[in-house]
């Protein structure tokens, strides 16, 4: 079987970070990587990995948009101030 090779590019702090995290295991990248690269070929991804149903995306989406409109969500000091603007029309 051949060797194929895989690139990625990733912020230099977090590579550093990770190399020292995983050198105190006695891994390196390299290492790691083909350890996650074989578990999702061989089991997929695992069973707490997942992205936000559509209904939670558009309400992140919904709140960005606020935010960045200066809307009265800047406007809440706790949660319950929150949940009062959030349900008035």
């Amino acid at each position: 079987m051949e060797d194929a090779r895989i690139t990625a590019r990733i912020n230099s702090n977090v590579k550093n970070k990770a190399e020292e995290r995983l050198k105190n295991h006695g891994l390196s990248i390299s290492e790691y990587m083909r350890i996650v690269v074989t578990e999702v070929a061989n089991s997929g991804l695992p069973k707490d990995f997942g992205y936000p149903n559509k209904m939670v995306q558009d309400s992140l989406l919904e709140t960005a948009n606020a935010y960045a409109d200066n809307s009265k969500l800047h406007k809440a000091s706790n949660p319950k101030e929150l949940e009062k603007l959030l349900n008035e029309d």
